[in-house]
């Protein structure tokens, strides 16, 4: 074999190579690789940023045991819903604070909605006025442009 036929062997390797490199990285950029557990659903609630709460899972009551029940049990979580409903944004949902497990990252359409989870729910949302966001079934005033906060049951 010559020389030239060689280093255009090798060329077309290396060439190949980092094709199937930048494949992989393009993939894993755009989310066809997944990098993490599934974000969970999550609603958030206003706290005091520096306030952190260990991550929880959901918790169901047991069913009542006599007909004179007293008050309904309450959850720990805060059922946070943001809707796209004036246009697209971004959000970016992490449990309890900044540097907490990612819940969420991605680009809502107008009309989609994501529910979140947690006992703390970190938001991040750009394009701001463009969404509805609830906590636990109430609505909350969130400032337009790209804001960040955590949310919390009540």
């Amino acid at each position: 074999m010559s020389k030239a036929r060689i280093s255009q062997v090798a060329f077309w390797i290396l060439a190949l190579l980092t094709l199937g490199f930048f494949g992989f990285f393009v993939a894993l950029v755009a989310g066809a690789i997944p990098v993490s557990d599934p974000p969970l659903p999550v609603q958030s609630r206003a706290l005091e940023p520096s306030q952190s709460e260990p991550a929880t899972t959901a918790v169901t009551a047991p069913p009542p045991t006599s007909a004179t029940t007293t008050k309904p049990a309450t959850t720990a979580l805060a059922i946070v819903i943001v809707t796209a409903a004036r246009g697209d944004c971004w959000i970016s949902a992490r449990l309890g604070s900044e540097k907490g497990r990612v819940l969420d990252e991605r680009i809502l359409v107008r009309g989609e909605s994501v529910t979140l989870r947690g006992a703390r729910v970190w938001l991040s949302i750009g394009a701001a006025a463009n969404v509805d966001v609830s906590v636990n079934g109430q609505d909350r005033e969130i400032q337009s442009g790209t804001v960040a906060v955590v949310l919390g049951p009540a």
